[in-house]
C-alpha cells in the first residue's frame, strides 16, 4: 500500500459558508468513497447500516498509510468531528501528518483548485469529467426547503440515491488521475511538511471578541437604517438605499445635473470636497460613502464561522494566491481588511465604547470606526498574549537584492543599524534630487507611492493607483514624470525587468534549456510549462506558455477578475512582481516553523506578518519574534531583512 484515495458526502444543517470546522462539527458521514492505489473503487453507503468494509478498517488503522482527498482539510475534519464517526475514523482525520491534499497539490502549481476545472485542464477523459453532483449533493447534503419534507434520503429517493452513489466513487477515480498527472515539483517532502503545519495552524484557529462582533453587528445595522430613511428623504422616496447604485446615480443626474461616472470611495470622496456641488447630492454621497464602509458582512462572516470554543479557525488557504504560492484568506478573509483611518488608540477607545453602549456620547464616527475594529475582534486566549512581527518594506528589499541595486541595498543596511534615513525618504530624495534628511511627511508619502508603483515596471496607471490610496491628488504628466525620475534612480532594476523577458522569450522559444537570468533566477520550458526556479528551490509555474497574435507573453491561469481558466498576458516586470512575492512568501515559511519551536505559535499569517499567541510571558516578546524572523535561510543570503511589531492582548495595524 502507498496510499489511500478518499472522499466522504456529508448532511449538515450548517452551511458549508460558516467554514468547514463549524460545518463539520454538525455534519453526519453519509458515504464513503475510497481505493487504495490503483485498486477498485469502493463505496461505503454508511447510512445503510453496514459496517465499515474490513479493507477501509484495515487503511485507516494503518498510521503509516498516507491518506490522499481533494480538499483533504474538509475530509479530515468530517472524520474527525462528524457526530456518527466512530474511534477509528476520528482517530485517522486527527493525524494531520497521514494527509496528502491534491487542492493543495494543484494551487502549489498554479492550477484550479476545484476538482472539475482541475480535471479539465489536465484534460482527463470526459467520463472522468461527467458531473451531475451538485444536483444530488443540494438534494441529500443540506436540509430541504420546500415542502413537508425536510431532509432526502435513501428511502425517500432511492433511485436518485444511487446515483449520487456511483457520483461519490466518479470523484476518485478523477482525483486519483489528477493526482497522477500533476506536477510534483511544489509538492516534495519539505512542501507537504508546511501544508500539514498549516493544517495545523488552521486548526488551532485564532479568539474572536464576539461581544465586539455583535455589538459592531447592531451599531452598523442601526446606521444602515438611518441611512436608508435620510436616503428616502432626500430622493423623495426614488431611492430607497444608498446601496442601489443606478438609481442614485440616475437620480442624481435627472434631479441635479450631477454626471457621476462611477460610485468608487475614491470618486465620492473627490467629488464631495466640490464646493459647487448642490447640499443634496453632497448628502446622499456622503451616506453611499459611509455606506459603503460599513462592515456588518465581515462580522457577520466571523460569528457564523466561530466555533462553540470562541475560535475560529479555516481562516487560511496554503499556498492559495494564484502563480506566486502566498497565503490565501478564507472566511473572514483577514489579508483584505480595511486600511485603518483611526489610530489604534482611538480604536481601543472606541471598542470601550461600544461594549459600553456609549459611542454616540463620545461622538465617534461609528461606521468608520467599525470599519477600523475588524483587526480588534482577533484576541489572545486567557493566560496568552498577541506577539505579531511584520517584515519591513520586504518588497524593496528583495527588489533590490535580485536586481543589486548597491545604493539601495547600503541604504537598507545603514537604516537597520540606525545610521541612515528612512527609505521612502531617500528614494524621493534620489528621484528628485533633494537631501533625505530635508524630506517631510508628505514627501515621504510620495517616495512610497513612486517606490510601490515603479518596482514592477508600473507607468502612469499604477502611479495613480497607489498615489489614490494616498490620498495624494496626481494628474497622468505627473504620474509619469515621477515614474520617470524613479526608473533613472534605479537602473539596475529597470535593466533585470528586461533581462527576465529576454530570458522568458528565449526559454519559451527553446524547450529544455536553461536561461539564468542572474546568479539568483533560471527559467526553462518543459514540455507546456515555464518553470522559474527560485533562490529557496522553490518553481513559479506558467502553464501553457505561448505568444500571442502580437508577441506578447501568454500563459492559462485563472483570472483574478472574472475567476474563470483564461489565457493570460504577462511581460517581465510582472513576472518579477511575482518572483518577489514569492520570495517574500518563502521568507515567511523558513520562519514560520522557527517561530513554532520557540513557542510563538502562529494563529494567522497576513501577507508579510505573523501573528502569533505565546503564553502572557516576558520570555516571548516581539524582539524575541523579529529575530527569529530576520534569522534568513542561507539561500538568501545578502538580503537584508528587518521585522518590527508589537505585543498586545489584540489585534491592531501595526
Amino acid at each position: 500500500m502507498t496510499t489511500l484515495f478518499l472522499d466522504t458526502e456529508t448532511f449538515s444543517e450548517t452551511p458549508i459558508k460558516n467554514g468547514t470546522f463549524r460545518y463539520a462539527a454538525d455534519a453526519e458521514v453519509l458515504v464513503v468513497a475510497y481505493a487504495i492505489d490503483e485498486g477498485p473503487v469502493q463505496v461505503w453507503d454508511v447510512t445503510s447500516g453496514a459496517k465499515m468494509p474490513v479493507e477501509l478498517h484495515a487503511a485507516l488503522c494503518n498510521r503509516e498509510l498516507p491518506i490522499t482527498a481533494h480538499n483533504a482539510q474538509f475530509d479530515a475534519n468530517v472524520l474527525h468531528l462528524a457526530k456518527n464517526s466512530d474511534e477509528v475514523m476520528r482517530a485517522a482525520g486527527e493525524n494531520v501528518e497521514r494527509w496528502r491534499c491534491t487542492m493543495a497539490q494543484a494551487l502549489s502549481h498554479s492550477l484550479p483548485a476545484k476538482l472539475s476545472a482541475l480535471g479539465a485542464v489536465l484534460h482527463l477523459p470526459a467520463e472522468m469529467l461527467k458531473d451531475e453532483g451538485g444536483e444530488l449533493i443540494h438534494l441529500f447534503c443540506k436540509p430541504l426547503t420546500r415542502g413537508d419534507l425536510k431532509r432526502a434520503t435513501a428511502k425517500t429517493h432511492p433511485e436518485q440515491w444511487q446515483r449520487f452513489l456511483r457520483y461519490a466513487g466518479q470523484d476518485i477515480v478523477a482525483m486519483r488521475e489528477c493526482a497522477r498527472r500533476m506536477p510534483k515539483w511544489n509538492w516534495q517532502a519539505r512542501d507537504i511538511a508546511c501544508w500539514h503545519l498549516d493544517q495545523r495552524i488552521n486548526r488551532r484557529g485564532f479568539a474572536v471578541d464576539v461581544d465586539l462582533a455583535e455589538g459592531a453587528i447592531r451599531l452598523c445595522t442601526r446606521e444602515a437604517k438611518d441611512n436608508a430613511a435620510k436616503t428616502e428623504m432626500l430622493t423623495g422616496g426614488a431611492v430607497e438605499k444608498v446601496t442601489q447604485r443606478d438609481r442614485l446615480m440616475k437620480h442624481v443626474l435627472a434631479e441635479h445635473g450631477v454626471d457621476l461616472p462611477d460610485l468608487r470611495a475614491t470618486t465620492l470622496e473627490r467629488r464631495i470636497e466640490d464646493p459647487d456641488l448642490p447640499w443634496a447630492v453632497r448628502e446622499l454621497l456622503a451616506l453611499r460613502l459611509s455606506g459603503s464602509k460599513n462592515s456588518i458582512s465581515k462580522y457577520r462572516t466571523l460569528l457564523r464561522a466561530v466555533s462553540a470554543d470562541g475560535r475560529l479557525r479555516g481562516g487560511l488557504q496554503f499556498r492559495g494566491a494564484a502563480r506566486t504560492g502566498r497565503d490565501a484568506g478564507r472566511l473572514f478573509q483577514p489579508q483584505n481588511l480595511p486600511r485603518p483611518e483611526h489610530k489604534p488608540a482611538t480604536v481601543e477607545a472606541w471598542i470601550g465604547a461600544l461594549k459600553a453602549g456609549a459611542t454616540d456620547l463620545l461622538g465617534f464616527d461609528d461606521v468608520q470606526l467599525a470599519g477600523d475594529a475588524l483587526r480588534g475582534c482577533i484576541v489572545a486566549a486567557p493566560g496568552c498574549k498577541i506577539v505579531q512581527a511584520d517584515f519591513s518594506n520586504i518588497e524593496g528589499r528583495i527588489v533590490a537584492w535580485y536586481a543589486d541595486e548597491r545604493w539601495k541595498l547600503d541604504a537598507f543596511r545603514a537604516f537597520d543599524r540606525g545610521e541612515g534615513e528612512d527609505l521612502y525618504k531617500i528614494t524621493y530624495g534620489r528621484a528628485f534630487n533633494v537631501d533625505p534628511s530635508t524630506v517631510d511627511k508628505q514627501q515621504r508619502d510620495r517616495g512610497k507611492v513612486i517606490d510601490l508603483a515603479g518596482g514592477f515596471q508600473g507607468w502612469v496607471g499604477a502611479c495613480m493607483t497607489f498615489a489614490s490610496l494616498y490620498r495624494i491628488d496626481l494628474d497622468e504628466d505627473t504620474a509619469a514624470r515621477w515614474m520617470g525620475q524613479w526608473r533613472d534612480a534605479h537602473p539596475e532594476v529597470v535593466r533585470l525587468w528586461y533581462r527576465i523577458d529576454e530570458c522568458a522569450r528565449l526559454a519559451i522559444q527553446n524547450p529544455d534549456k536553461v536561461f539564468e537570468v542572474n546568479d539568483k533566477i533560471r527559467l526553462a520550458r518543459r514540455g507546456p510549462w515555464l518553470k522559474v526556479q527560485l533562490p529557496s528551490g522553490r518553481i513559479l509555474s506558467y502553464p501553457h506558455v505561448g505568444f500571442s497574435v502580437h508577441g506578447e507573453i501568454t500563459y492559462h491561469g485563472q483570472d483574478q477578475y472574472t475567476r474563470k481558466w483564461s489565457t493570460l498576458k504577462s511581460y517581465g516586470g510582472k513576472l518579477f512582481e511575482n518572483i518577489v512575492q514569492a520570495t517574500a512568501a518563502d521568507l515567511l515559511w523558513a520562519a514560520i516553523p522557527k517561530a513554532e519551536a520557540a513557542g510563538y505559535p502562529v494563529i494567522l499569517r497576513v501577507h508579510d506578518e505573523l501573528l502569533t499567541e505565546p503564553l502572557d510571558d516576558a520570555r516571548f516578546s516581539v524582539a524575541g519574534l523579529a529575530k527569529l524572523m530576520t534569522d534568513t535561510p542561507a539561500w538568501a543570503a545578502g538580503l537584508p531583512v528587518a521585522a518590527a511589531g508589537f505585543e498586545a492582548q489584540r489585534y491592531k495595524k501595526a
